[in-house]
């Protein structure tokens, strides 16, 4: 089943649903996944301070023209260094299409949202990338998606990455298809598909 949850991501105004946010079932980007996890897994098991990560999110952000930046927000105002969000760009990016910003360091405060002067005293840094970048985040930085004024649509397949150790997040709703939730693992760079396995052990 295809999980909306366009709503929780749109900026205010006429053009704030120019931004969609639909799950994609893992078992169609096993592969794709499988790409990342093996290069990557000593950063993941040193970063998330486990080897083992659940793949708590899988969706698909569409960015078209015209999309009004959106405020900054934090996706989980808990700091827990065992969670992380990923983006992987599905094409080239400039700075005027839309792009995911951060202001760095602002996971290690708990400066409240929506200030005034929000950017003067963070600075921040646009997340233009080429295609197949991989961008980590903790859910706690305050960030944003920029506005979009350029033509080409801006497309990335958007991750949320938990240790076997860590909370589920309280912030945002996580984007993920039923038949995935709490079933797919990266063990030490491999995928694994654990409700697969349980189901052929049942029989």
């Amino acid at each position: 089943s295809t999980v909306d949850r366009s709503a929780q991501i749109r900026a205010s105004g006429a053009n704030g649903s120019l931004r969609t946010l639909r799950a994609v079932p893992v078992a169609l980007a096993r592969d794709a996944l499988a790409s990342i996890a093996a290069p990557l897994s000593s950063f993941l098991a040193h970063a998330l301070q486990d080897s083992r990560q659940l793949v708590l999110g899988s969706s698909v952000l569409r960015t078209a023209a015209g999309a009004s930046s959106q405020e900054w927000h934090r996706d989980n105002p808990v700091r827990d260094g065992r969670i992380a969000k990923v983006q992987v760009s599905l094409g080239d990016s400039e700075v005027r299409q839309g792009v995911l910003a951060m202001q760095p360091a602002t996971h290690n405060n708990l400066d409240p949202d929506g200030e005034d002067d929000v950017e003067h005293r963070h600075p921040s840094v646009a997340m233009a990338v080429p295609k197949g970048s991989v961008v980590f985040y903790a859910p706690s930085l305050r960030h944003r998606g920029g506005a979009h004024e350029l033509k080409d649509e801006r497309v990335v397949w958007a991750l949320t990455l938990q240790s076997s150790h860590a909370l589920a997040p309280c912030g945002i709703p996580i984007t993920v298809s039923t038949e995935d939730v709490g079933r797919w693992w990266l063990v030490d760079g491999q995928v694994q598909d654990v409700g697969a396995g349980q189901a052929q052990g049942s029989n």
